[in-house]
């Protein structure tokens, strides 16, 4: 049955993004449904496709009953969860979506400076569940260092590891940056690092 466009009452997640493909009913059209359909049907994509609809349940109760809070979104803050949403519709990796889900909830609640706005959406955008995993690692110490034997208080990484992976991503995303001297370069936390570990935190950790 048809539905009348003047009963149709956009979802809250529907109402934030401004897309009606975050509705759940239109969950299964993910980019790859739209371009290349055939592959929307393959395991893998119906995989996907069950992954974001439950997303878009898992976060829709996160934000219902907040509306006014909605409505009074600052620009900065409507940026960061736009692209989360943007991110979730190409993200394979449900603990990906989990930080994601973090992301949009946390928005309401964390100061994101607009001079800083974009990085800090563009970061939430495109860093992984490992680089995030690894980001709050490092406030538990004075920075990083590739090398060994580094100053009290520095973590010491193999820049060949995954976690050294973890750092170069962590560096492209312009979360790290380089400080030189203690006999090589040494890493830490930028400003937006710390606005991006605000948003991504768990209120269980």
């Amino acid at each position: 049955m048809a539905i009348d466009k003047d009963d149709y009452k956009a979802g809250v997640l529907e109402q934030v993004a401004g897309n009606p493909a975050m509705s759940i009913g239109t969950a299964a059209t993910t980019p790859v449904a739209v371009f290349l359909p055939v592959l929307a049907g393959s395991m893998a994509g119906i995989r996907h496709s069950k992954r974001l609809e439950r997303f878009i349940t898992d976060v829709s109760a996160d934000l219902a009953g907040l509306d006014e809070r909605l409505n009074g979104l600052e620009d900065s803050q409507y940026q960061v969860i736009s692209d989360a949403l943007v991110s979730a519709l190409h993200s394979l990796d449900h603990r990906k979506l989990d930080y994601l889900r973090l992301a949009i909830r946390n928005a309401l609640d964390v100061e994101i400076d607009p001079a800083h706005s974009a990085f800090v959406a563009r970061a939430i955008r495109d860093i992984s569940a490992e680089e995030a995993d690894f980001l709050f690692k490092i406030p538990l110490h004075t920075g990083i260092a590739f090398f060994e034997s580094p100053p009290p208080g520095f973590m010491a990484v193999d820049p060949n590891s995954t976690d050294g992976d973890a750092v170069e991503g962590l560096l492209s995303l312009g979360l790290l940056h380089t400080v030189s001297g203690y006999g090589g370069s040494t890493m830490s936390l930028t400003r937006n690092a710390k606005v991006v570990c605000q948003l991504l935190d768990s209120p269980e950790s």
